[in-house]
């Protein structure tokens, strides 16, 4: 398959480019982080961390991906490409959330051991990436420089972040926020260390947001690479 092909030519892509060795080594220094705090905070902290940073890496990564792909004219290939848009924006997706994913076990397995429920985080971390990546393309490709995404991307950040208020049941957000992927991403990684109510809805939402973001994206991408095209 296509795409499946694709997906190992971007972890090659994101291996050569030191993608995979910054990760580890972050990965190294988050287990650090959670092996000496107090054990009273260790739960939260971790919470905090696989949500703000590994359910997120998508969209730090992806800025530097599809730029370095523009400088090095691999974008405009698609145009002559087999490959569908499609594919290609799944491909980067997947790609970024299987890291991610995999880094949030490492780091809660050294941490945690056997002792928490993964499926639920490493389904919602996965979800999450993939949200955020689609987010990321779609900035990612109208921007000339890594500089102009750093300063866009923070637009966003109070959209994802408000939702700890709701979670943490702190007096600062409104409840619409516990409809947004980052409450769903929020109450789903909580799940792994204890139990929540209506875990289903909150799959639900998270899901429901990746399916709007993938098509949004992928009509983003088609209308730019057809007016680049003259079509």
């Amino acid at each position: 398959m296509r795409i499946v092909a694709q997906i190992k030519t971007d972890i090659a892509f994101q291996i050569k480019h030191g993608f995979y060795l910054a990760y580890f080594i972050i990965a190294i220094i988050y287990i650090i982080f959670l092996r000496f705090i107090p054990l009273a905070w260790k739960e939260t902290g971790a919470v905090i961390l696989i949500f703000s940073d590994c359910s997120f890496l998508g969209s730090f990564f992806i800025g530097g991906i599809i730029l370095l792909e523009k400088d090095q004219g691999m974008i405009d290939q698609l145009l002559i490409s087999p490959l569908r848009i499609s594919e290609y924006i799944l491909s980067k997706a997947l790609s970024l959330s299987c890291l991610a994913t995999s880094a949030s076990f490492v780091i809660l397995f050294a941490s945690f051991g056997p002792l928490l429920h993964y499926p639920s985080i490493l389904l919602a971390v996965f979800g999450c990436s993939l949200f955020a990546t689609f987010l990321g393309m779609t900035i990612a490709i109208n921007v000339k420089s890594v500089n102009q995404y750093l300063l866009i991307t923070p637009l966003f950040v109070p959209i994802f972040f408000l939702p700890l208020a709701n979670y943490f049941s702190m007096p600062a957000a409104p409840t619409f926020l516990e409809w947004t992927p980052g409450y769903s991403t929020l109450e789903l990684i909580g799940s792994g260390f204890h139990t929540i109510s209506y875990p289903a809805v909150h799959l639900m939402v998270l899901f429901s947001w990746i399916f709007l973001f993938f098509f949004m994206t992928n009509n983003h991408y088609e209308r730019t690479f057809y007016k680049k095209a003259g079509v």
